[in-house]
Formats: structure tokens, C-alpha cells, sequence
């Protein structure tokens, strides 16, 4: 009887042992389990944190490079703004300086003249009065007057194409001008316009030629002197013949120099199509038009 006494109190010692190993074994897999949920919890509350501070950072730097990219675009347009008006002040003080020289050249080159028509005013009444005496030869003094009135004919023909080729002249410097000036404004834009500042200078070169040969026809006085009644014809025939090849001369020179400036024309006309993309512009198509010469003089001494 003891010793089953004895053993129901060692399996009910067992059986409360073993309920207190369950139940502490139970106890520790909940508090494993609330552990694991809290660090879950912990670890995405951090995941989130760490994305939207990368998001925040992210945000900032687009910031600060929008910032600096309207900077950077207001500077480069400050820059540019300012580099366009250091050139149009630049071209517009070389084209002040281009314009102030071709006027001197204007003044200078009719002062020349004017200068040659009183040396030849001088000349010519000096002239006229040794032709006038030759005149007492002739006879007939219908003759007398013909032969007086060819001379005098032939020199206003000459003071009149000297003066009509002259005006083709400075036509052609002005229109020489705005080419050069627009060949500048094209080279301070970077532009290679090395032709056309060659034909430039060769143009400035004929104008210049046919300027000297002006001044020099129109210091030419033309008179001669009647020897005998019977080379009357002969005489002035000679007489006009030379001053027909002097205008003739000089016309081709003027011609050369036209055709010089012409090409200086066309040179910056290929020039703007090239840069344009095949467009002439509207002041290079007025150059076009206005490179033209009236120097067609005729001389009618019959």
C-alpha cells in the first residue's frame, strides 16, 4: 500500500514538472515570436525612413541642379548679349571709320578736280585765243564759226563725261562701302571672308585707277591750230579722234572697276548663301541690285 502511494506521488511530482516544462516552453516561443514581430516592425519602419530620406536627398540635388543649370543659361545668355553688343559696337565704329575714309577719299579725289579745272580754265582761255587767231586762215567765215563750235563742243563733251563718269565713280565707292561693311559684320561672326576682302582690295584698286585717270582727263584741253585752210577737216578730225580714244580709255576703266566691284558683290553674296542655307539676304540682294554703273557717255561731235 506504501509503496503505491509512493508511487502516485512520483508520477503526479513527474506530471507537474513535465506541465511546467510545456508551459515555460510555450511562454518562451511567444516571447520569441512578439520579439520577431517587434524587430519586422523596427526593420520596416527603418526601410521606409532610409527611402524617403533618399527620396528628400534625391529631390534636393534635382533642386540645386535645375538652380544651377537657369544660373549657368542666364550667364551663358549675359555672356552672349554682351558679346553682341561689344560687336555691334565694334562694327559700328568701323563702319563710322570705313565711311569718314571714303569721304575723305571724296573730298580729296574733287578737290583734284576742282583744282585741275582752274589750271585748265587758265590753260583754255589761253588756248582759245591761239586757236582764234589761227581761225583768220579760213576764209570763209561760216567755216570760222563751224570750226570754233567743234572745239568748243569737244571740250564741254569732255567737262561733262568727266563728270558723269565721276559720279559712276563715287556710286561705286558707296556701294564698295556696304559690301566691306557687311564682309565685316560677317567676319566678327566668325565667318571666313578672305575672298571677298581679296576682291574687295582689287575692286578699291580699279576704283582707284580710274579716279587717276579722271583727274588727268579732266586737266586735258583740247584745241589746235589751223595751219591752212585746205587741212581744215583733216585738222579736227585729228582733234576729235583723240579725244574719242581719251573718253574711250577712260569709259574702260571705269568699266573695270565696275566689274571689279561686282564681283566683290557676288563674292559676298555666295558667301551669305553659304552661311544662310542657300537664303540671300535682303541687303545683299539691294547690293545686287544697286551695283549697277551709268556710264555708257556718248560723244556726238558731227
Amino acid at each position: 500500500m506504501k509503496n503505491k502511494i509512493k508511487l502516485m506521488l512520483t508520477i503526479f511530482v513527474a506530471f507537474l514538472v513535465a506541465t511546467s516544462f510545456v508551459n515555460a516552453e510555450q511562454v518562451s516561443t511567444e516571447a520569441v515570436a512578439e520579439k520577431s514581430d517587434s524587430l519586422m516592425d523596427v526593420r520596416v519602419e527603418h526601410k521606409q525612413e532610409v527611402k524617403t530620406n533618399r527620396e528628400e536627398v534625391k529631390n534636393t540635388i534635382q533642386n540645386k541642379q535645375e538652380d544651377f543649370k537657369n544660373i549657368i543659361g542666364q550667364k551663358k545668355e549675359d555672356i552672349k548679349n554682351k558679346i553682341q553688343e561689344n560687336l555691334k559696337n565694334i562694327t559700328d565704329q568701323k563702319k563710322e571709320e570705313m565711311k569718314n575714309l571714303i569721304q575723305d577719299r571724296k573730298d580729296g579725289f574733287q578737290n583734284l578736280i576742282n583744282q585741275k579745272k582752274g589750271e585748265v580754265k587758265t590753260r583754255l582761255e589761253t588756248a582759245k585765243a591761239e586757236f582764234k587767231a589761227s581761225l583768220i586762215k579760213i576764209k570763209d567765215e561760216r567755216k570760222q564759226k563751224t570750226v570754233e563750235s567743234i572745239a568748243i563742243k569737244i571740250q564741254d563733251l569732255n567737262t561733262k563725261a568727266v563728270e558723269n563718269l565721276s559720279d559712276s565713280i563715287n556710286k561705286l565707292e558707296n556701294v564698295l562701302f556696304r559690301i566691306e561693311a557687311r564682309s565685316e559684320e560677317y567676319k566678327t561672326k566668325g565667318i571666313d571672308v578672305s575672298v571677298t576682302t581679296d576682291a574687295i582690295a582689287k575692286a578699291k584698286t580699279a576704283i582707284e585707277v580710274a579716279k587717276q585717270a579722271l583727274v588727268e582727263q579732266s586737266g586735258k584741253v583740247y584745241t589746235t591750230k589751223i595751219t591752212t585752210e585746205s587741212l581744215i577737216k583733216e585738222t579736227m578730225t585729228t582733234m576729235k579722234d583723240g579725244f574719242l580714244k581719251d573718253i574711250q580709255n577712260l569709259h574702260e576703266k571705269v568699266l573695270v572697276a565696275h566689274s571689279a566691284t561686282k564681283n566683290a558683290s557676288v563674292t559676298l553674296d555666295h558667301t551669305s548663301k553659304v552661311t544662310t542655307g542657300g537664303t540671300l539676304d535682303k541687303d545683299n540682294q539691294q547690293e545686287e541690285k544697286t551695283v549697277e554703273v551709268e556710264s555708257s557717255t556718248k560723244v556726238e561731235t558731227d
